[in-house]
């Protein structure tokens, strides 16, 4: 199972993500169906922190949607859509901060803000990840 990081901006689009179970987003990376996806996102007091996480159920290409969803990238430049397995779609409590997987070597530094989006996970750090989240 491969795991990727997301970096959801802003907390509209955070809402969003756990209301529909999709998430928009233009990284240049090409997910798969079963793959895992951690999200990050800009908490008060935390700065980055993994908020939960999901498992793609599908991934759809800007020019492979109907049409009520493509109207949708009309007004930001997405590239693609992830919808999650709502079933195994987790929100924590309590985020875990970014400093503190840094810290368990889970995320190495180098990935913080913008290049944390679309990382992903060696088989060591993804282990590590699972023995704390139970992914």
């Amino acid at each position: 199972m491969t795991i990727y990081a997301l970096r959801v901006a802003k907390p509209e689009w955070v809402d969003n993500l756990y209301r529909e179970g999709v998430y928009y987003g233009s990284v240049r990376r090409l997910f798969k169906p079963g793959d895992t996806i951690i999200f990050f996102s800009k908490i008060e007091d935390l700065g980055d922190a993994l908020i939960g996480y999901s498992v793609v159920e599908s991934f759809y290409r800007r020019g492979d949607l109907p049409e009520d969803i493509a109207s949708r990238f009309q007004e930001h430049p997405w590239s693609w859509l992830i919808r999650f397995d709502r079933s195994k779609l987790v929100r924590f409590i309590d985020p875990i901060p970014w400093v503190k997987l840094v810290e368990l070597g889970i995320i190495p530094r180098k990935a913080r803000g913008r290049y944390l989006h679309g990382f992903r996970l060696r088989d060591r750090e993804a282990d590590i990840l699972r023995s704390i989240c139970k992914i």
